[in-house]
């Protein structure tokens, strides 16, 4: 079953990252069904949700991720994001730093961790964390995260841009 599962999270992630969302929430309801304790899938219905701007429903998904699996990077991120779009600054930023501690090559939550502090008035910070994530291969640098933006990244990275090493599960 398990190799079941590694397929159909390849599949979902390549609806996905094409932003076919409905089909790759499709296929991982399916690995729910599957797998209810799967934290991959759980964040990533979250992210389809944040994708979607209903930040209400992805915020519970995120949280039962961490509470499945709380060294998984990713999720630390999407909450930070979501902390983010309510302008909540000190917890994006705590955010950010423990998706950070948890792997630290990972460039998206190094840009978006800037973007909160630019927000805090923090530019001396802003600019080293761009510095790190342009040096990890991030090329679209500071982009403010915006709760509906279907493009390259998503939401703040929801989806991971291309040649962006995936955050460890």
């Amino acid at each position: 079953m398990t190799s079941d599962i590694n397929r159909l999270h390849q599949e979902a992630d390549q609806f996905f990252a094409r932003g076919d969302l409905a089909r790759a929430r499709e296929i991982y309801l399916t690995i729910l069904h599957l797998d209810p304790r799967n934290a991959q899938a759980t964040n990533r219905l979250g992210a389809i949700l944040a994708e979607e701007g209903d930040l209400s429903a992805a915020e519970p998904l995120f949280r039962q991720a961490l509470e499945l699996d709380p060294a998984m990077a990713a999720a630390w991120s999407n909450l930070g994001n979501l902390h983010y779009s309510r302008s909540d600054w000190d917890e994006a930023v705590a955010c950010y730093r423990k998706a950070l501690d948890l792997d630290p090559d990972y460039a998206t939550a190094h840009n978006n961790l800037a973007a909160a502090y630019k927000k805090m008035g923090r530019l001396g910070d802003a600019v080293t964390e761009l510095k790190k994530a342009q040096r990890l291969g991030l090329r679209s640098l500071s982009r403010p995260p915006q709760a509906k933006e279907g493009t390259g990244g998503g939401l703040f990275g929801w989806r991971r841009r291309k040649g962006e090493k995936a955050p460890r599960q």
